[in-house]
Parts: C-alpha cells; structure tokens; sequence
C-alpha cells in the first residue's frame, strides 16, 4: 500500500536507489491493493445493512407520528373531525390512513374523504389509499415487553392488541382530532380520550418504537431500549 502511494506520488513512476525507473507493480502486489479494498467495501456494506431495518423501523414510527400531527392540523383547517385508520388485521400487509369526517358519518370513509386530507397516499390495500409498512416492519411489540409500564405511563393492552386506545376494534383502531385539537377515539362514538393512547412498532430484530398521543394532543415517538421505553 505505501508502495502504490509512492508510485502515484511521482506521477506514475518511481525510481531505485541507482536511479532507473521502476514504472510498474508485481501481479502479487496489485492483487493485495485489491484485497484489501474488497475486504473494506465489504465490511461497510455489511455494516450497512445490519442498520438497515432498524433505519426502516424508526423512520416508520417518525412518519406515523407525522402523519397524526399533520391530521390535526387538516382537523382545524377543515372543521371536521380528522381521523388515522391503523390496521394490522392481516398479515404482510400491516398499514396506516388517514381521513376528513366531511359529512359527519362517525367514521365511514368515502373515497372524497381520504383526498380532503391531501396526504399523497402511495399504497392501496383493497380500495384503501393508504401508507404501507416496509415488509420487515409491522404493528406489533419489541421482543421482551410484555407488562407494564408503557410509553407516557400507559400500561400493556394485551398481547395481540398492538395499539392503545379505547374503543378500537379487532385488527386495529382508530385515533382522531376534533377541530379543537383534541384527541378522539372509536369514530362510532366520537369519544374524547382519556389517557393516552399508543401505536406499537417493531421490525424483524425484535427492536420496538412507540408513538404516544396524550390527551392533550402531543404526539411523541418512543424507542424500546435496555427493557425501558425511553
């Protein structure tokens, strides 16, 4: 490796202690260059792809708490109540959508309302426009939490039950925002919440992120770290 440094140093060439150039590398030397740049590469790609799905998972959790805040403020806009529709009831195909409660039908969405929220839906799962999970993330928990306490103090919903809210349903749930930036659950019953509510995360590691959605209407992104949510 100094070898070759040297060599193109001089511009391609190099010279011996008794002066004559030496404008060439052996084949065994070449070989090594190459060796080790493979080894190097190989490294950083493998490195690279170890934090592959755990980059997946959080920018996930940061794009479903995006999307809850950028619900509320359709939510104020329109003057209508503003809901995410979470649905994890069949396998390999776990997804998020949001809609705009335009006439009041307590949660039954129509095509019209899904465009109201202007969300550039890149999926469909049946007729659904919606955001799909990338295929090693799914709604779900991190591999050792299975008790209490939960992310901003809520406790476990059940196994199965991979969102925090009353009201959902089997296979999901739904959380919404009223005009007034007040989280509401179970568009049936147009609830307020009451504690907070949480949408769980993970990736084919076993890793965990949460995202939180208190009364107040904060939304915060949790990461599943050491047995804690931190």
């Amino acid at each position: 490796m100094v070898r070759l440094l040297l060599y193109l140093s001089h511009g391609g060439v190099m010279r011996t202690r008794t002066g004559k150039s030496d404008k060439g590398f052996t084949l065994l030397e070449l070989m090594i260059v190459v060796s080790i740049t493979l080894i190097i590469t190989s490294l950083a790609i493998y490195n690279l792809l170890g934090d592959l799905p755990k980059y997946r998972l959080r920018s996930s959790a940061n794009k479903v708490a995006a999307t809850l805040q950028y619900l509320k403020i359709r939510a104020v806009t329109t003057n209508r109540i503003a809901w995410m529709d979470v649905n994890y009831a069949t396998p390999g195909e776990h997804y998020y959508t949001g809609f705009v409660d335009a006439d009041a039908s307590m949660g039954t969405a129509d095509p019209g309302e899904y465009a109201i929220t202007n969300l550039d839906f890149p999926d469909t799962v049946g007729s659904t426009p919606c955001f799909k999970l990338p295929a090693t993330i799914s709604f779900g928990f991190p591999t050792g939490y299975t008790a209490s306490p939960g992310p901003d103090g809520t406790t476990f919903p059940g196994a199965g039950n991979f969102i925090n809210t009353p009201g959902g349903y089997s296979g999901g749930g739904y959380f919404g925002y009223r005009p007034t930036g007040v989280p509401v659950v179970n568009p049936s019953a147009n609830m307020t919440a009451t504690t907070p509510g949480v949408i769980y995360l993970t990736n084919t590691l076993g890793e965990g992120y949460a995202v939180s959605i208190q009364i107040t209407g904060r939304v915060k992104v949790w990461r599943w770290s050491n047995g804690v949510w931190q």
